[in-house]
């Protein structure tokens, strides 16, 4: 460990699978050469560096297959690089494979013990833990009942429990929060608020970026195995976010799914001063102006423009949609939109403008407008409501009254 104040070091590390493209099964067929041995080498992660510092929450985000889980999986000794090196500094848990090492005709209070010494408990600790456990685990009576003869949820909970009793300074968690029912899930998130709370180091592997926004303190975007944005979790899930969309847009054209007959050729967004919002700061509250321009492509007749204000993760908050706008091929129209107020919170937002045929299937790709909404006081939620508090006399206001 270069860095005594970090937890986790990954210094240039690398990881390469085989990927047979007819490998012998049996040892006839590998002696008489009737199916091929030779291989790919697939890339999972190529030369990713990074620092986790003591107490710092990460979030590793991407696509499937980016060698997010790859990573996860060899800071927790589960693989091997097969270059580079990874030093790890403090009590490691990991939240990957649920379960694993859990008998099925062993009753579940059992498991506990098999389950807690993989995780390098003794039997001592076990059996402090042991309530508590049960207890959050919510199983009740059906602990003294043989695995297998629980369902999945019952399972995952009960993996979850012990898991979560290990009291690390590390926890490594794999796509794993969605355990059981809503109540569960609460108790869950709150069990890792309070372990940052600790000041326990972790790692999140997640594709919910929601979460990733509101728990972890930093972010890596993993793109084909190697770091492409190292940063500000919010800042990160719009880059990563962006890049979706384009790409998402780029796959619909080259599946024509547009019917071509008209285009959005500009959309501009301004404040009630009319000036425009681009990098600009707006309270919650605010009106806007959107103002689009169109063109009618192909054929005479009528399209209709759908004006939405989408979140970061592209999530449809609301939208406006117009009357028929009819049209002569090759004629253009400038639409103007005026929206009193929008009560947005904080956070990174865009006006995007489709346009539709009347068959409903969209004309174009959909044209964006970035804004950005700013309030001068920090509160939870999407939504600022305007509201009003007033202090009644005693008895006041009552029900029944």
């Amino acid at each position: 460990m270069e860095n005594q104040e970090n937890a986790i070091e990954i210094r240039n590390v690398s990881k390469a699978f085989k990927i047979f493209k007819d490998k012998p099964l049996t040892l006839k067929e590998k002696i008489l050469k009737l199916r091929s041995d030779s291989y790919t080498m697939f890339y999972a992660l190529k030369d990713v560096s990074a620092s986790i510092r003591r107490g710092e929450s990460i979030g590793l985000i991407g696509h499937n297959g980016c060698g997010k889980s790859t990573l996860l999986s060899i800071i927790a000794g589960i693989l091997y690089p097969t270059s580079g090196n990874i030093s790890v500094n403090g009590r490691l848990s990991c939240l990957i494979e649920l379960g694993a090492g859990f008998h099925p005709d062993f009753t579940g209070r059992e498991n506990i013990y098999t389950n807690a010494s993989i995780f390098g408990l003794s039997k001592k600790e076990t059996e402090k833990n042991m309530e508590s456990i049960i207890e959050f685990s919510e199983l009740g009576g059906f602990i003294d009942n043989p695995v297998r003869t629980y369902s999945s949820g019952m399972y995952l909970k009960l993996a979850f429990s012990v898991a979560i009793h290990i009291n690390p300074e590390i926890l490594l968690i794999d796509e794993i929060l969605a355990v059981g029912d809503s109540n569960f899930r609460k108790k869950c998130f709150n069990k890792m608020q309070e372990f940052r709370r600790k000041g326990v180091t972790i790692v999140l592997v997640s594709h919910s970026l929601g979460s990733v926004v509101e728990f972890c303190d930093r972010c890596l975007w993993l793109h084909d195995g190697v770091i492409r944005m190292d940063g500000n979790p919010q800042e990160v899930t719009q880059g990563y976010l962006a890049f979706m969309r384009e790409h998402e847009n780029k796959g619909r054209e080259n599946e024509e799914s547009y019917t071509h007959e008209g285009s959005v050729k500009s959309i501009v967004v301004t404040g009630e001063d009319g000036a425009e919002l681009k990098n600009r700061e707006i309270p919650p509250g605010s009106g806007i102006n959107v103002t689009t321009e169109i063109e009618k492509n192909e054929g005479d007749g009528e399209i209709t423009l759908v004006v939405s204000i989408m979140s970061a993760s592209d999530d449809q908050i609301a939208s406006v949609k117009s009357e028929p706008i009819s049209l002569k091929k090759g004629e253009r129209a400038k639409m103007g939109l005026a929206i009193r107020s929008i009560p947005l919170n904080t956070g990174d937002y865009s006006v995007k403008a489709i346009l539709r045929s009347p068959n409903e299937k969209e004309c174009c790709p959909a044209a964006e407008y970035p804004l950005k909404f700013k309030s001068p006081v920090l509160i939870p939620g999407t939504v600022v409501l305007e509201s009003k508090w007033t202090r009644l006399a005693a008895g006041e206001g009552s029900a029944g009254e």
